[in-house]
């Protein structure tokens, strides 16, 4: 009679250790008995096993990933969609010079040239004496000025030019398609069968770190 009682009251001062960990761990029939030291032992272990177990999983969760995604940047349809933006950033690219190089003929925007060349020079030299205050803050907004009507004479010649306005909306539509391919090949690694083997794995092994810790914290006081 007095070891049954003795078992039962026992066990009572085991359940609020037991109800941190749940149902489903599976400890020994003796821990249940076990000295606050010797849990501590015996949890501290399962918790740097668990550390370690869990480590492995997201390796093998990550490192599956970027076999599958480096096996997908060097896929065919990913080279040609690439390509395809490379050479329409080419042909913007020569669009553009063409654009301003016939803008070079025009009066006004050689003269709003020189005079952000001129700007400019004046302020680096004001530089180089070391001025400040506001003879150099004049200085600096009359070059930003210029620079300025300049950009403004060159955004207006590019957005009147039919090849510049062509090639740009086809840099779009490039782009796009890349980000479209990468787009749907995240989306394909959520349902991939490995993947979620993978991730699964990392999930339980996730869960059973927080709860090894979660039993080593009500024994001990303190986080490991």
């Amino acid at each position: 009679m007095r070891r049954k009682k003795w078992m039962v009251l026992a066990i009572c001062l085991a359940l609020p250790t037991m109800s941190v960990l749940g149902a489903n761990d599976d400890l020994p029939p003796e821990y249940a008995f076990m000295s606050r030291k010797d849990k501590i032992s015996y949890d501290t272990g399962v918790v740097q096993n668990a550390r370690v177990d869990e480590t492995h999983a997201r390796s093998d969760y990550n490192g599956a990933l970027n076999v599958k995604r480096q096996a997908f940047n060097k896929s065919s349809e990913l080279l040609a969609a690439e390509k395809a933006v490379a050479e329409t950033v080419k042909e913007q690219a020569a669009a553009k010079a063409k654009v301003l190089d016939k803008l070079k003929g025009n009066s006004q925007y050689a003269s709003f040239v020189k005079q952000e060349e001129d700007a400019n020079a004046k302020v680096d030299a004001l530089k180089k004496k070391g001025v400040r205050g506001d003879e150099m803050s004049t200085a600096s907004t009359s070059a930003l000025r210029a620079g300025n009507r300049v950009s403004d004479m060159e955004r207006k010649a590019l957005a009147d030019d039919d090849a510049y306005k062509a090639a740009s909306d086809k840099l779009v539509e490039t782009s796009n398609a890349v980000n479209d391919l990468k787009t749907k090949f995240e989306t394909s690694l959520q349902t991939d069968k490995d993947v979620l083997k993978l991730k699964k794995a990392l999930e339980d092994a996730s869960t059973k770190l927080e709860k090894a810790q979660n039993r080593l914290t009500a024994d001990t006081g303190s986080r490991q």
